[in-house]
């Protein structure tokens, strides 16, 4: 019987997608492969060339808490940007994230985008049709018709405030409104 870390199993979809693909080239960013880099910056390097040197760190951040820690990764990374919003207390996060509760902080983070330069992904709001987030669609205190205008708003500030961000919009695998659901189609937002 084998057992598989987190690393080996990165490891072997990196070279599964080597042999199916053929190698991928730097100029065509068909496909990226990277890990968590939840340990920073020196790991991140550590672990990528014991992987045979991967492409994107994902790393993540909270509005208003974090530091922007990927300025310290070596700019050959790509780097995708997890962003999450703090727990804002009673009522509903997405509602607060519609109406500009974290704007300023958004700015502040367009801001320090474009002082490093590099152009970054943002996977904005992660697992959002989940209930185990404050921003998630089912969380008790969220309303999931919050959820387009709020996501939509964090995106038009952004791009309002830098020309260096690229979205990504992340589903978890299932719903969770009364058990698995696919309602993905009515949380797209666009």
């Amino acid at each position: 019987m084998f057992f598989y870390t987190r690393k080996k199993i990165t490891l072997l979809c990196a070279v599964l997608l080597c042999l199916i693909h053929g190698p991928v080239s730097a100029d065509s960013r068909v496909v990226s492969i990277g890990i968590a880099a939840t340990d920073g910056a020196v790991t991140f390097s550590f672990e990528s060339n014991q992987l045979g040197g991967l492409e994107h760190a994902t790393v993540y951040t909270t509005l208003g808490k974090d530091k922007l820690e990927y300025v310290k990764f070596l700019r050959e990374f790509d780097i995708l940007l997890v962003l999450r919003v703090p727990h804002s207390g009673e009522g509903g996060n997405l509602r607060k994230i519609k109406i500009g509760m974290y704007d300023e902080q958004l700015r502040q983070l367009a801001q320090k985008i474009n002082a490093d330069g590099r152009r970054v992904t943002i996977r904005v709001l992660p697992e959002f049709n989940g209930h185990w987030y404050s921003w998630s669609v089912y969380n008790k205190d969220n309303n999931p018709a919050d959820f387009i205008p709020a996501w939509r708003h964090i995106v038009e500030v952004l791009r309002a405030e830098t020309k260096l961000v690229r979205f990504d919009l992340n589903y978890n695998r299932f719903s969770s409104e009364g058990g698995r659901t696919n309602d993905f189609a009515s949380l797209y937002p666009g």
